[in-house]
């Protein structure tokens, strides 16, 4: 009996340092928290999730991104998931906006990298340590929401003698799209019509006859600013600028003629420093012979006015609009399409593959997912523009492929000449 209860005692503490050691296994899982002051961990059902709040600055716009690092392989379908807590009514009436963080995988907990809520950075820091043999996967969502103030019964005013007004709308507002919701994008989704109201079409003139030859984005009302390549090869213009007309408000390629909005070419430059054979500086500003009307599908896009730090949007996503095609026997798609891309550190981007050092540099970035989403041929010269704070500004320009005969080069990643390094130069090209 003696021997009995020995046996049972030395089982109840084999069974306590058990139950010990898996609550030290999972305490490991939950990494040092970078951001104590605005990121916490909580536990909901025995799921660890992130949570952040913040005070509403009574602004109406509430912009969020978040990311986040952890030392595991994480595949492309999987990332962090961002939720609002608090129900749009009470944002309205000035109460916090308290979000959820929900993790792609429960075996290892990220930790947070960056965080910013309408444009102010509240936490930095930096990602995960890579061990030999290891991996490291940066994470990253954002969440947008736009209050609009409504009556819950209708003001009394006195009624019109006259037919009411139409509203104003001021459509010199920069970055403003007609299309308030974004479709999901898949692999390049149609493009509604005002969704880009900034995105241009150039044509250049061959045997008597204009064909599409690059994107553009509209930035001011005589100026649109596409990829150096587009036009010139080296210090030579391809073109004459006779032979150069733009195309403002359409979304099809076809009868563009009927549907667009044509205007003529006073003059174009490439930047001082462009080489036809790097991405470095790939830009070229075009100035219209006669001033753009703004209206519901012509808009000019905001310039980037933040930070040239690079480092501030890694992982961060933008959007391209453009004509490229995936048939390897069409040079450019019909329809305009677009595709959401995560920029990529300069680090990452050159570490998978040889050939982007003689393309990428200081004044660069790289952005996609290499999970067959990207960019092809004919969306050279389109913009790369990200959502900031309720409004789309430029920070690239799409320029050259890693490979120069196939149409899509779908393995690699996209390599974007930065606006954001060449903001006094653009801005030199306005005046």
């Amino acid at each position: 009996m003696v021997h009995y209860h020995v046996d049972m005692a030395k089982s109840d503490i084999t069974l306590f340092i058990l139950c010990c050691i898996l609550k030290l296994v999972h305490f490991q899982l939950i990494p040092s928290n970078p951001c104590p002051n605005i990121f916490r961990y909580q536990q909901t059902d025995g799921v660890v999730h992130g949570r952040v709040e913040f005070t509403n600055d009574g602004s109406g716009v509430y912009a969020l991104s978040v990311n986040m690092s952890v030392a595991v392989f994480v595949s492309n379908d999987k990332n962090i998931r961002l939720h609002l807590l608090t129900s749009p009514n009470d944002v309205a009436n000035g109460a916090p906006l308290v979000y959820n963080v929900y993790f792609p995988i429960e075996n290892a907990i990220p930790k947070p990298t960056k965080i910013v809520f309408n444009n102010v950075v509240y936490c930095s820091s930096p990602p995960a340590t890579l061990r030999p043999g290891g991996y490291v996967t940066n994470l990253w969502a954002d969440t947008y929401l736009k209050i609009t103030v409504t009556y819950t019964e209708a003001p009394k005013f006195p009624a019109p003698s006259f037919t009411t007004p139409r509203p104003f709308i001021n459509y010199d507002e920069c970055g403003v799209s007609n299309v308030k919701f974004r479709p999901l994008v898949t692999n390049g989704d149609e493009v509604l019509q005002g969704q880009f109201p900034w995105l241009a079409a150039i044509m250049y003139k061959v045997n008597g006859e204009f064909k599409y030859r690059c994107s553009g984005t509209l930035i001011s009302k005589r100026h649109v600013i596409t990829a150096g390549h587009c036009l010139q090869y080296g210090k030579v213009p391809l073109f004459s600028k006779d032979e150069v007309i733009v195309v403002l408000g359409i979304t099809s390629l076809e009868n563009w003629r009927s549907t667009g909005v044509l205007s003529g070419v006073e003059s174009f430059k490439t930047h001082t420093d462009f080489k036809e054979t790097s991405a470095d500086v790939d830009f070229a500003v075009i100035t219209l012979d006669t001033e753009v009307k703004f209206g519901e599908n012509i808009r000019r896009a905001c310039l980037w006015e933040e930070s040239d730090d690079l480092d501030v949007i890694v992982g961060l996503e933008g959007t391209v609009a453009g004509w490229g095609s995936e048939n390897p026997d069409e040079e450019y798609a019909k329809d305009l399409r677009s595709i959401n891309l995560p920029i990529v550190s300069q680090a990452v981007c050159l570490r998978s593959d040889p050939g982007f050092k003689t393309i990428v540099s200081s004044r660069t970035f790289c952005a996609g997912s290499i999970n067959g989403r990207g960019i092809c041929t004919g969306d050279s010269g389109a913009g790369f523009l990200m959502l900031r704070s309720g409004r789309w500004a430029l920070r690239g320009v799409t320029s050259l492929a890693l490979k120069e005969n196939v149409n899509c080069d779908l393995d690699n990643y996209s390599v974007f000449a930065d606006v954001a390094k060449v903001k006094a130069w653009i801005r030199s090209m306005l005046a």
